[in-house]
């Protein structure tokens, strides 16, 4: 029996991969073709930066991105299909899916075919149990791998459902799901889901620990409250948090192996869209489903089973459901008339269209031979055909997209090759100046958004580095004898130093002034900080100015030197752009000095410092003592000092963001907004079109439109092969 199955199996994988070198190819046609279809894209929005903005040329080419883009998308939509399906028929499994609605024996049969026990596959006659899509591979180990949900995923396949059902706006995220206020509906079906949902609330502790740890492995006898709605008659919600389980054990057959077993939750449930999210694994998991049935409580195909089997033919990744999905009447234990009532039922209401294997076998031989034999010899027969139908799906989808890129780009290549006329020198200027002054203003709207979202929050965090940093290397300071390498060695110095004056009091003084000039010297350091915010700045603008003039002063690496030479051509101008040349010196001029800025702001727990020996210590009299007590004392006072000063910069330099906000704004309303804005713009293109655009000094239009009709040839022979 075990020999047989195998030799089902290794026959159903063998034939299968067959297919294996068309589908590559076809992947990689798709993979090329995004790659043509993004130079086009990228030609096509150049061209569209030089024509006239209004002419026929530019509604064309406006026209035709948006056509490219449609492109594109058809294009990526397929190659994940073909990707999906790739890895269908090149997995060393057979996986069979096992569906049906809540309490029919699904969970029954699984553990008798797996060998695990209801711990690890929940199963309760006419109760539903199983929560979660569980995966079983044939394996020497015995484990569980949980792939827990994220909080984004949780939020948009478990709870968005549920929300959408009752016309809702979904959380964002879960502290806004925990504090979400649901109002009383008028029909029942909504309360239902509401039901769900305030228990999901009012349970957050049982899951939202787990949304935060991706994935882990478990032992078999630690999975059920992973994958059940209850435990006995308490329910439990862990399972919300679970994405996905496999689960890796031996099964009772030792010799068969390559068999995948998935444990598909009770389907036919009230939310269409929750049991979708438990199918939605068919394109790529699943190569045949049983949908059990069981003679019991009634016999009838009811609403519940044709709910069950529309979410199932709808997600069925091949043309015929019926080659998709076998059904199973499991009749052990059951009486005769009712299993009678039951396949006269099953096949009238379908119409014979699908197979019914029937089984009365209560244990794992019996099932196996029952069931697994006769599913993969409907494998064998079907499988090959289902994989070729959908291959042969794929690549009647890949022509009918390639037939339209090959029309399409044999259409732009004709129009864009005759009846052309070049636009006047002075119209191609303002319309390339305008569309750079338009595409820099939208670069600098999202700078201004960065820079606002960044307001919301008072630390900086490469200030609180520094200071992190600052406080580290003055605690050493204070710890090493104060510059003196060690405490031992300011203990000999200061000792000294007493004794040559006869007094403590100038040597303490010397003392505390050489800490006070220590601690301002390292808070100046944050100068460095404070121009790196502004370089980061500068940076962002010479970006923006590199992207709408591409190739120009290439040989200036850094953003100021970049932007310091872009004024020396604006110099250079004949007719003047003081506008444009003020906006970059005034920013370019952007300075933060700490000891004229904050230094002032934060100078008071410096003064706890006192150069002036306290009372307490000259009391007293032993030389040895004093010299450590002193120590001691500034050490402490020292500490107190450094970290007071910290915190207070920790606030005072969060007036860093908004002067980089407020300079970065007002530069941006002068060089785009200002009434001589659009001027000095032509002006600047005028000056310099032929040393930002290099490759085009002669006819700019032409030189661009002969490039994009040498892509669409190449796109249109491409097409045709």
């Amino acid at each position: 029996m075990d020999n047989k199955i195998q030799n089902q199996i290794e026959f159903v994988l063998k034939t299968r991969k067959k297919n294996l070198p068309e589908v590559k190819q076809l992947e990689e046609k798709c993979e090329i073709f995004k790659g043509e279809l993004g130079k086009i894209e990228r030609k096509l929005l150049t061209l569209y930066g030089v024509c006239e903005k209004g002419s026929p040329v530019a509604s064309y080419t406006s026209k035709s991105i948006e056509k490219i883009k449609e492109y594109f998308t058809d294009i990526s939509t397929l190659s994940t299909q073909i990707t999906q399906y790739r890895s269908k028929i090149q997995r060393d499994t057979v996986n069979i899916g096992f569906g049906g609605k809540k309490g029919k024996g699904k969970s029954y049969i699984l553990q008798k075919i797996s060998g695990l026990s209801n711990e690890v596959v929940p199963s309760d006659s006419g109760l539903p149990l199983t929560a979660v899509r569980s995966k079983l591979l044939n394996s020497t180990i015995e484990q569980a791998h949980v792939v827990f949900h994220t909080e984004d995923s949780f939020l948009s396949e478990v709870l968005k459902p549920y929300f959408d059902a009752i016309s809702e706006q979904s959380p964002s995220s879960i502290e806004n799901f925990s504090k979400f206020v649901f109002k009383k509906y008028p029909d029942d079906v909504t309360n239902i889901y509401i039901t769900s949902l305030k228990a999901f609330q009012s349970n957050m502790e049982d899951f939202v620990p787990y949304l935060y740890q991706k994935s882990r492995d478990f032992s078999l006898n630690e999975i059920y409250r992973f994958v059940t709605y209850r435990i006995g008659n308490t329910p439990i919600y862990q399972y919300l948090a679970v994405k996905e389980v496999l689960i890796y054990c031996k099964f009772p057959h030792s010799e068969v192996s390559s068999l995948g077993l998935i444990d598909l939750p009770g389907l036919g449930e009230l939310n269409p869209t929750v049991a979708k999210r438990h199918t939605s694994g068919f394109a790529d998991e699943v190569d045949v489903v049983l949908y059990i049935r069981r003679p019991k409580e009634r016999v009838d195909f009811d609403n519940e089973d044709h709910l069950a089997l529309k979410i199932l033919t709808d997600n069925a990744p091949v043309i015929n459901p019926e080659d998709f999905i076998i059904f199973v009447h499991n009749e052990g234990g059951c009486e005769k008339k009712e299993i009678e009532q039951m396949l006269e039922d099953t096949r009238r209401t379908l119409n014979d269209k699908y197979q019914v294997i029937r089984s009365s076998s209560i244990d794992t031989l019996g099932l196996s031979k029952d069931i697994l034999s006769k599913v993969l010899e409907h494998l064998g027969s079907k499988l090959a055909l289902m994989d070729k139908e959908k291959l042969d799906k794929l690549q009647a989808h890949f022509g009918i997209i390639r037939q339209g890129i090959q029309d399409f780009s044999a259409e732009s290549y004709k129009y864009f090759g005759i009846g052309l006329r070049g636009n006047s020198e002075d119209d191609l200027i303002i319309s390339k100046s305008e569309f750079c002054r338009g595409e820099f203003a939208r670069l600098c709207e999202l700078i201004k958004l960065n820079l606002r979202n960044d307001l919301s929050s008072e630390e900086d965090p490469q200030i609180l580095d520094a200071l992190a940093g600052i406080k580290s290397r003055l605690k050493t300071f204070l710890d090493t004898g104060m510059g003196s390498g060690s405490y031992e060695e300011w203990h000999k110095k200061i000792t000294r130093d007493i004794a040559t004056q006869g007094a403590p009091i100038g040597v303490y003084e010397k003392a505390v002034n050489r800490m006070r000039v220590e601690i301002s010297s390292e808070f100046a350091s944050l100068n460095s900080s404070y121009l790196n915010a502004i370089d980061r700045l500068l940076s962002k603008i010479a970006e923006n100015f590199r992207m709408i003039f591409p190739g120009f002063l290439s040989d200036y690496s850094s953003p100021r030197d970049y932007l310091n030479q872009l004024v020396t051509c604006i110099d250079n101008v004949e007719e003047g752009m003081d506008v444009f040349k003020y906006s970059l010196v005034n920013v370019l001029n952007l300075k933060i000095d700490h000891r004229t800025f904050f230094f002032p702001r934060v100078y008071g727990p410096i003064r706890r410092l006192d150069p002036n020996i306290s009372p307490q210590l000259q009391k007293i009299s032993d030389g040895n003592e004093l010299v450590k007590e002193m120590y001691s004392f500034l050490r402490n006072v020292g500490f107190r000092v450094v970290n007071d000063i910290a915190d207070l910069l920790v606030r005072e330099t969060a007036i860093i963001k908004n002067i980089l906000f407020v300079t970065f704004e007002h530069f941006d309303d002068v060089i785009i907004r200002h009434a001589d804005s659009k001027k000095e713009w032509k002006m600047f293109i005028k000056t310099f079109y032929n040393e930002i655009w290099q490759d085009d000094p002669s006819n700019r239009l032409n030189s661009k439109i002969s490039e994009l009709r040498k892509a669409l040839k190449s796109l249109s022979h491409f097409a045709m092969q």
